[in-house]
């Protein structure tokens, strides 16, 4: 995977409850196993979105063949120019993953639809939020898309991931 829980667990991407420690909480195995699942989810959309379908393609490959060598206990050969561009990359993914996580952070889907969470903690709009974290990784991804200029990288940037956005949607 391109990122993993440790980018949520502070600063302004912060989740209650996640943590990248290795023995967790059982509440902590559940919100990690949520923002995995979100990542896993949203990964390869991201990735074309900003380098293009065959850019996204082949990192995705590379990262998925990268865990499962982590996994198995084998070898694995790293391809610098990958592991340099996804470099550049992961912080504007973790804002994108933090992004939906939020829009879905107050509803549950169940086999009745969707419920909403109610607890001791009083809920506010995400809206906000959403908003300044999509903001921010749009600038990311502006300066990523000169980077990719400058060093002659061929990538095509979504006009999506360079478009800010209000919460008027306008």
């Amino acid at each position: 995977m391109l990122i993993d829980v440790s980018y949520f667990t502070g600063g302004p991407r912060h989740i209650m409850n996640a943590t990248a420690a290795t023995m967790p909480q059982q509440n902590s195995l559940s919100v990690n196993a949520a923002i995995v699942g979100y990542i896993k989810h949203y990964q390869l959309a991201f990735l074309c979105e900003l380098l293009g379908d065959s850019m996204a393609v082949a990192i995705d490959d590379y990262l998925t063949e990268k865990d499962q060598a982590l996994k198995d206990g084998t070898e694995f050969e790293t391809v610098e120019q990958y592991e340099l561009l996804c470099g550049k990359i992961r912080e504007s993914f973790a804002d994108y993953v933090f992004f939906y996580i939020l829009r879905d952070a107050n509803t549950q889907a169940t086999d009745r639809g969707l419920v909403i969470w109610k607890n001791d903690n009083e809920v506010v709009s995400p809206l906000h939020r959403q908003v300044s974290i999509w903001n921010e990784m749009v600038k990311r991804n502006i300066r990523f898309k000169s980077w990719a200029a400058a060093n002659a990288l061929s990538v095509e940037v979504s006009k999506n991931m360079t478009t800010p956005i209000n919460q008027f949607n306008l």
